[in-house]
């Protein structure tokens, strides 16, 4: 990633040639963190949920069934604290040509 200073303005420009300004990039990577973060919460919980199923169904012969509990346990566990850093997050939003933090503008989770 350079950066370029052009009649005040800043713009970056990637490896392959797209340009983006200040409020594009940091915006982009706000939601390409937020997208991440809710495919881990999706993976815990489908993890969860198939070994709850294989359980139930009794699918699981020849696993230690103990540890197969723990583990779908556990993944609910993690899947519940990624959501509470998803809730906890605050990122920056754009409001008339400023970056400000979600805070700074009066939103609340």
């Amino acid at each position: 990633m350079t950066i370029r200073l052009h009649r005040g303005h800043v713009f970056f420009r990637c490896r392959v040639g797209h340009v983006y300004s200040l409020t594009e990039l940091v915006c982009g990577k706000e939601q390409v963190i937020e997208k991440r973060l809710w495919m881990v919460v999706y993976a815990f919980e489908e993890l969860a949920a198939l070994l709850r199923d294989c359980d139930r169904h009794g699918l699981a012969e020849g696993f230690d069934m103990e540890a197969w509990r723990r583990r779908a346990s556990f993944a609910r566990e993690q899947a519940a604290r990624v959501r509470a850093i998803i809730d906890a997050d605050r990122p920056l939003f754009v409001s008339s040509g400023e970056e400000q933090s979600a805070d700074a503008q009066g939103i609340s989770a």
